[in-house]
């Protein structure tokens, strides 16, 4: 059985969060030159299934405040920024 050195388990959390966060963030500015709607929407399951995993992964440290993505607001934010 392995054990984890509490010192590390913030850190390790943290990190991960980071990961999570600038994952999504980086996602988000590609939304623009994505295709079509179905494109984004399939987007935004994507995302949001890594949201949830970063959330439900992360057992110790401070807790995960990345929510899932609003699909409809990122359709929106798709639509204003798509080419006409």
């Amino acid at each position: 059985m392995s054990t984890v050195r509490a010192d590390r388990e913030p850190a390790q959390s943290e990190a991960h969060w980071d990961r999570g966060a600038k994952a999504v963030e980086d996602g988000l500015r590609q939304v623009t030159g994505l295709p079509s709607e179905s494109t984004v929407r399939a987007f935004v399951d994507s995302r949001n299934a890594r949201i949830r995993h970063v959330n439900a992964s992360i057992t110790v440290g401070p807790a995960s405040t990345l929510m899932p993505l609003d699909a409809e607001k990122v359709v929106v934010r798709w639509h204003d920024g798509a080419p006409d």
